[in-house]
């Protein structure tokens, strides 16, 4: 099954306390995919917060790879 292509683009005006409350309520999810499922009503699940590893950590376990 192919993913539908989303073509149209839907601008909105918020003030900067509307603008603040929204993104308190987005944790995690990108802006677009949060206003998405919000305008859907789609029951959006808390995600994780992901933590990115240290790039000095990355580089030294690429080395031993590398051996």
């Amino acid at each position: 099954m192919t993913k539908e292509k989303r073509e149209k683009t839907i601008k909105v005006r918020v003030t900067n306390s509307e603008f603040d409350a929204i993104e308190k309520r987005r944790g995690n999810y990108s802006m677009s995919n949060f206003m998405r499922n919000s305008a859907l009503n789609i029951e959006m699940k808390e995600q994780p917060d992901i933590k990115l590893a240290d790039p000095a950590l990355i580089k030294n376990i690429a080395s031993v790879g590398n051996l």
